[in-house]
């Protein structure tokens, strides 16, 4: 089993924050939200009620939000289709990452153990590091421990099983700060809205970030092979933007980035179940280069003012034919004899 092993910079970077982070929830001190246009870190803490999750970056923990409901509905389904966003896979993520342990008096060891197993305490992984001798060194911190604890396994299973979870919680953000000071992620549906508003067309949208979406899942592939990372690889839906409105029509992007399986908004809706038919009437939404089939209500014929037809101009009267001469009187054929 291929075991990825983090970085010593990354193990430093959660060490010192997640610490920080058990310190100020026992001083009951707030945590600040965070600043900047993007926020990148590993997720510690998940809201779900509240809509608030709490980062630990490299100034320290920070919390963001979660954007609200999208108004337009297309965005908002296109939203649903792009996202990378889910609360519930986050929690499910750190839940992973929880375990239990036990110190072992006559080692001098920490062990993974079952929740039952006596003196067995909640501990919350930080890191896990592949010793290159077909073990494992878990980092973890343990409530009412200061310092991190470590533990050593040979399950290549459970170590793969944390190394998922912990790449899970891993975050690179754009996020957006309203005008109340709020800052939540700015979110594939909050992105499409605002493209929209600025003039961008569904249809081409759909086919940006399904572009986007196929480049970087390509370069993630080849980098899990070990092959040598393709030059587009810093291509995003941003980028991409950029080269339509800088005049480069869709035609040269598939061309110079292969054309994306995702082609229309329709697709999007069969993708997510969701009858595409019903949901277009349910949507008002024209897209602006029709490739969405999205067509504006027919007018009812009752409803159009047809303008009344002029009078028309009564014929002239026909002139009078001029009488007949009379005709001339036969001669009297007896009258010479």
């Amino acid at each position: 089993m291929k075991i990825r092993v983090k970085t010593v910079v990354t193990l430093v970077l959660v060490l010192t924050f997640v610490v920080t982070s058990t310190a100020f929830a026992q001083e009951g001190e707030t945590t600040p939200q965070c600043t900047g246009e993007t926020v990148t870190g590993q997720v510690v803490a998940v809201d779900q009620e509240g809509g608030v999750i709490t980062i630990s970056t490299e100034d320290g923990l920070c919390t963001v939000g979660v954007a609200g409901e999208i108004e337009h509905p297309v965005a908002a389904l296109l939203g649903t289709y792009f996202n990378n966003i889910d609360l519930d896979d986050l929690e499910a993520a750190l839940s992973s990452t929880t375990g239990s342990t036990v110190y072992n008096e006559e080692t001098g060891e920490w062990e993974w153990a079952e929740a039952d197993t006596e003196g067995a305490v909640d501990g919350n992984v930080l890191e896990v590091v592949d010793n290159g001798d077909g073990t494992y060194t878990v980092t973890f911190t343990v409530e009412g421990l200061e310092e991190p604890q470590t533990f050593v396994t040979d399950d290549a299973e459970l170590a793969a099983a944390l190394l998922a979870s912990l790449e899970a919680q891993q975050v690179d953000w754009a996020v957006q700060t309203d005008e109340e000071g709020n800052v939540t992620i700015l979110d594939a549906g909050s992105e499409i809205e605002a493209y929209h508003e600025d003039g961008m067309g569904f249809g081409v949208l759909t086919k940006l970030y399904a572009m986007a979406a196929e480049i970087q899942a390509a370069c993630a592939a080849g980098a899990e092979e070990g092959e040598e990372a393709p030059t587009n690889c810093d291509v995003d839906v941003q980028a991409l933007v950029d080269a339509f409105k800088g005049g480069n029509g869709l035609g040269l992007l598939y061309k110079e980035y292969g054309k994306p399986s995702l082609l229309g908004v329709g697709h999007a809706y069969k993708e997510l179940g969701l009858n595409p038919g019903k949901a277009k009437k349910e949507t008002a939404a024209a897209d602006e280069d029709g490739d969405s089939k999205v067509k504006p209500a027919k007018k009812d014929k009752a409803d159009k003012d047809k303008p009344d037809k002029p009078d028309k101009p009564d014929k002239p009267d026909k002139p009078d034919k001029p009488d007949k001469p009379d005709k001339p009187e036969k001669p009297d054929k007896n009258k010479n004899k």
